[in-house]
């Protein structure tokens, strides 16, 4: 599975940047949190989509969360994150980040 750094505009005018570190945390709805910018509606509406654990994780031998499912990935995970406050439910570093074009 390949991992390209991406470039990718939402509607509200930001633009994701970065690459995915493959650390598999946003995959794992018990290793989520919301963050200040969050409400529980919204955090308890991700993990009903992917579930405390999404079944389709798996960790490679170098221990690089993969998506068995890759290529037919649910939408959620094609987009997440999606804006800037989605990166609040990732408690650490997340190798996307967000500017905001004009």
């Amino acid at each position: 599975m390949s991992q390209k750094a991406t470039t990718k505009k939402n509607k509200d005018g930001w633009v994701r940047r970065g690459k995915c570190r493959r650390c598999g945390i946003c995959c794992q709805g018990d290793k989520l949190t919301p963050g200040p910018s969050q409400d529980d509606k919204y955090i308890q509406e991700f993990i009903r989509i992917i579930g405390t654990d999404c079944p389709h994780l798996v960790f490679n031998s170098e221990n690089k969360a993969e998506c068995d499912i890759y290529l037919n990935r649910y939408p959620e995970c094609w987009v997440f994150p999606n804006k800037p406050e989605d990166l609040d439910l990732v408690n650490g570093p997340c190798g996307f980040y967000f500017v905001k074009k004009p």
